[in-house]
């Protein structure tokens, strides 16, 4: 079912409902070409938009009028419009697309990415859900990105494949920074820590389950239905210091490991040997310790770390006994 974009005059309320039919309620879908995916064409460049593949093919006298999707039904702006429509039909889900071209004009990060992109998207999910709409997001529907069409003819070279996929960026830091210590979005912790809401003994944990648990959805469904055919990979960025031993007492030993396994081990050990084969490591930090009986152990570069090449190594030593020598991308460091 397509959503077709009617106009509301204020006060005048979408009289069409759609009746119960099921628990799953009704499930609407927008067509790409109705979403107004060609606004603002200094940032947006699929080939919908241009009607041009690899060497600048014309396809506009394919169209009747010779008219683009410039604008469309206009529900760029007029997301909130529809919604209303939505609601006032008694739906309960949507389904869209997130435009490639909106997000990352050029096809690619290097490209850069559209940050008013971003924001739509957010605002549209943001305004779904604050109406009891719950949204369905397709990832492509068509739009491959002009520059990625010029460059190698998009789908028809094996270069659009990406087959290195990471599913989350630290969620070591995402569950302590945002829920524990509340200096991250979305700013939860304990009033003690002056936060107005959050429980930092609670909510860290949470959270980092739920972050398991969705991390292993994705990479399941990657190894069952695409691994095979794409021979590709998937695997997760994980963040952490390496932590020395403030001596060699039972004491202090059991200390650094007890901390590098709640940092790391919390989240690498649920995923090995047997969950997924990748792991990767962002070492950003070096070492617990700013000195070791008042020397210095590294040199402190800003506020925060200090650079310890001999922590790397440490790390990557622990990952391959304690994880059964996992394949590793250093993705950050120091």
């Amino acid at each position: 079912m397509a959503l077709l974009n009617v106009p509301l005059n204020k006060g005048t309320q979408a009289s069409l409902e759609l009746p119960k039919v099921s628990k799953y309620g009704w499930v609407s879908g927008v067509g790409k070409a109705r979403v107004q995916p060609c606004h603002g064409r200094r940032t947006l460049s699929p080939i919908l938009c241009s009607f041009q593949g690899n060497g600048n093919i014309d396809f506009l006298d394919k169209i009747a009028d010779k008219k683009n999707g410039d604008v469309a039904t206009d529900s760029y702006r007029r997301y909130k419009d529809d919604i209303e429509i939505m609601k006032n039909m008694g739906m309960d889900s949507y389904r869209f697309s997130i435009s490639w071209s909106r997000i990352l004009p050029k096809g690619t990060l290097e490209g850069g990415i559209n940050q008013q992109g971003i924001k739509y998207y957010n605002d549209l999910i943001n305004e779904l859900l604050k109406n009891g709409i719950k949204p369905y997001v397709t990832l492509f529907h068509w739009d491959v990105p002009q520059a990625l069409e010029d460059a190698y003819g998009g789908f028809l070279s094996s270069k659009i494949v990406v087959k290195h996929w990471i599913t989350l960026n630290e969620p070591w830091s995402f569950s302590s920074m945002g829920y524990s210590l509340g200096k991250h979005a979305p700013g939860r912790c304990s009033q003690l820590l002056g936060c107005p809401v959050g429980d930092s003994l609670k909510e860290p944990y949470i959270v980092t389950h739920n972050l398991i648990l969705a991390h292993a959805a994705a990479a399941n469904l990657y190894k069952k239905e695409f691994k095979a055919i794409q021979e590709g990979e998937v695997g997760i960025t994980l963040v952490s210091m390496w932590f020395e031993p403030y001596s060699t007492s039972h004491q202090d030993v059991e200390a650094a490991n007890r901390a590098i396994d709640f940092m790391l081990g919390w989240l690498a050990t649920p995923m090995s040997p047997n969950y997924t084969p990748i792991l990767s490591i962002t070492d950003s930090y070096a070492e617990q310790l700013d000195s070791k009986n008042n020397v210095p152990i590294g040199e402190l570069q800003g506020t925060w770390i200090n650079v310890y090449p001999h922590g790397m190594k440490e790390l990557l030593l622990h990952m391959k006994k304690r994880y059964q020598n996992p394949k590793i991308y250093i993705t950050e460091n120091g």
